[in-house]
């Protein structure tokens, strides 16, 4: 019984897929793409060796909120996984770059390089990537990956206190379950609408939660 509603509440999940896709809408690679090489080539023209580092934060920030906050990353992902592993990688390498303070001609050449690479990706894949049903299927194989990680979770826990004869205590994981959405989308309200980061500052941010979790995991463990 209480499986079959792990499964209720993961289908529900699943259920919601339309809905955020009706919300952002069909995603325009050309569009998209074109904005994130305009920034870029602002970011290169302005380049001094004595900024790198407010120039490797603001190519962070095209990166976090348009390559990534757009669902362009996402929609390479679905796609070709390579290729996203490939952008983020020529990404990385502008904004370490510019963070060691490289001289112009190196950081415009690893920009011209992602550049070029971007441009090449929007043309033939906008026609694929267009429409509700591309997005749709985006939203359900993230929300499908994520679910399935919890349900593993979830229910290891269970299967552990109902063999150890704590069969009662099975109440207090799927307490902690709800909480645990009901925190989920309160901090996913708050970086979106409330705090406005971007940069390295998001990245500290990704890179200290990940540090937290991995310590409360080994403390539980």
């Amino acid at each position: 019984m209480n499986f079959r509603l792990v499964m209720a509440t993961f289908l529900a999940l699943i259920a919601l897929a339309p809905i955020q896709v009706a919300i952002a809408g069909p995603l325009d690679f050309s569009a998209t793409v074109g904005a994130i090489v305009a920034k870029g080539d602002a970011v290169i023209g302005a380049y001094q060796p004595a900024d790198g580092l407010d120039a490797a934060d603001r190519f962070s920030s095209l990166y976090f909120d348009d390559f990534e906050g757009s669902g362009l990353e996402t929609a390479v992902g679905v796609m070709d996984s390579g290729l996203k592993t490939e952008l983020e990688s020529r990404f990385s390498r502008v904004i370490g770059l510019a963070s060691r303070k490289s001289p112009p001609e190196a950081v415009k050449a690893a920009w011209i390089d992602l550049r070029t690479r971007l441009q090449e990706t929007a043309k033939p894949r906008k026609q694929v990537t267009d429409g509700f049903l591309s997005a749709l299927m985006q939203s359900f194989l993230i929300v499908v990956r994520e679910g399935f990680e919890a349900i593993l979770v979830i229910t290891a826990l269970i299967a552990y206190l109902r063999r150890s004869d704590h069969g009662d205590k099975v109440g207090v994981v799927y307490h902690g379950t709800a909480w645990a959405l009901v925190a989920s989308l309160l901090t996913a309200f708050v970086m979106t609408s409330v705090i406005e980061m971007a940069g390295t500052s998001r990245e500290a941010l990704e890179g200290v939660t990940m540090l937290i979790a991995s310590a409360v995991l080994s403390v539980c463990t």
